[in-house]
């Protein structure tokens, strides 16, 4: 179908088999033999500085971190049933935004005003907030990295 292997099946950190294959339009994807889960299992992001962005995620975004998943080569953060998983890398990396995986979403229990207020004291402000009927207002931001995040709210929306 156009996809072409980038890493052959070999043993895994978390898991007892990995490999890595690249799309058609160049978005390299990663692969996991797991007897136990199907399905999504974690987003896994490429930073200059993985102390930092951790750091970032579990102040904003809560999560539950766990030291020895990344057998010491990356940080792992549950949020459930999907993990993010943060490489450390010394090229500069580009934006995700407008790439072939462009962002991901987050769902917060606060309003999207006060979040967006809290990550604007990171130094990530929103550069979109916008209606989505019907009732989950949505907002936008690129945080450390040029990571793209969307953020839509489950909290009570003030009256319009």
């Amino acid at each position: 179908m156009g996809a072409t292997i980038d890493t052959e099946p070999q043993e895994g950190v978390t898991v007892s088999r990995i490999a890595y294959i690249v799309d058609p339009w160049g978005t390299r994807l990663e692969f996991l033999e797991d007897p136990d889960s199907s399905g999504l299992g974690h987003v896994h992001l490429m930073v200059n500085d993985r102390d930092e962005v951790r750091d970032w995620f579990l102040e904003i975004f809560g999560g539950e971190y766990d030291s020895e998943r990344g057998g010491g080569r990356y940080h792992a953060i549950s949020y459930g049933d999907v993990w993010i998983h943060i490489s450390e890398v010394e090229e500069e990396m580009a934006p995700s935004r407008t790439t072939s995986l462009d962002h991901f979403g987050f769902r917060i229990p606060e309003t999207l005003q006060s979040f967006a207020e809290r990550i604007e004291a990171t130094g990530y402000p929103p550069y979109l907030i916008r209606p989505n009927p019907p009732g989950s207002d949505l907002l936008w931001f690129e945080g450390p990295g040029g990571i793209h995040i969307e953020i839509s709210s489950t909290a009570e929306a003030p009256a319009r």
